[in-house]
């Protein structure tokens, strides 16, 4: 063998050698997952499958725009758990959502508390706040300050018929439509 023959075969089994060991152990500074960080799909680890059905007897009621919705509600109650390798696939000829959540390494997933809380009806309320601030609940920033609520309702989703978005002098605002019951 010639000498560049040798250099070439050294150069690659270098190559391959640090491809194997970043497969292997990763390099968090560049965002690459080592294989303990990598988190394996439903099919090779295991996971939550589940179905979901609308609530309704009248199956014929529910529209594909109603089921779609509901897909988004689940995408962003999972993102909001961390969850962002999932499968939701709305099927809109038998009415129904099909679920799929692989189990995270290291993590205790019970399966019925995890469908129990895609199942949960959301409810919307606004609640009175104490305007009195305290020190601790102001931002890192001091620029924003944060209210608690008191626990007092004063208008519950139900009485909102219609939300949009809208603009205030260029800033984003959101536009309620009260029903006859939310306007008084």
């Amino acid at each position: 063998m010639s000498r560049s023959y040798i250099w070439k075969f050294c150069a690659i089994l270098l190559i391959i050698g640090l491809f194997c060991y970043l497969a292997l152990a990763g390099l968090s500074a560049l965002g690459i997952k080592g294989v303990n960080e990598m988190r394996t799909g439903i099919d090779i680890r295991g996971g939550i499958s589940t179905t979901l059905y609308p609530d309704t007897d009248d199956l014929n009621s529910n529209t594909t725009q109603q089921l779609e919705s509901a897909v988004t509600i689940i995408e962003n109650r999972l993102n909001g758990k961390g969850v962002y390798d999932m499968n939701i696939a709305p099927d809109s000829e038998n009415k129904r959502i099909v679920v799929e959540i692989p189990y995270t390494a290291g993590q205790d997933t019970n399966p019925q508390k995890v469908i129990d809380e895609l199942g949960k009806t959301a409810y919307l309320t606004f609640q009175e706040v104490d305007e009195e601030l305290f020190e601790g609940y102001m931002d890192a920033t001091n620029t924003r300050k944060k209210y608690l609520p008191t626990g007092k309702i004063v208008v519950q989703g139900t009485e909102i018929a219609d939300a949009q978005i809208g603009a205030v002098e260029g800033r984003p605002v959101v536009t309620l439509d009260m029903t006859s019951e939310g306007a008084q």
